[in-house]
């Protein structure tokens, strides 16, 4: 399965980020890079919450974050 991050952005700023096809921890230490690289952009997205969710149909593991920015 291919790896994806897909980031929505709603008109009132709230930013929910959903990685697919990440193995194990590693959807959450791409999380943490997103957010170090948005930092470093002068952006700070305050993570309100984050749920890992299980093994989709076709492989992978999700983590779907939501945050204000």
């Amino acid at each position: 399965m291919a790896k994806m991050i897909r980031t929505t952005v709603d008109p009132q700023g709230n930013v929910v980020v959903d990685f697919s096809g990440f193995l194990g921890d590693e959807c959450a230490t791409q999380n943490a890079r997103l957010h170090e690289g948005l930092a470093q952009l002068g952006l700070a997205v305050d993570q309100r919450s984050a749920a890992r969710k299980g093994p989709e149909s076709n492989g992978g593991q999700r983590l779907r974050t939501r945050g204000r920015g």
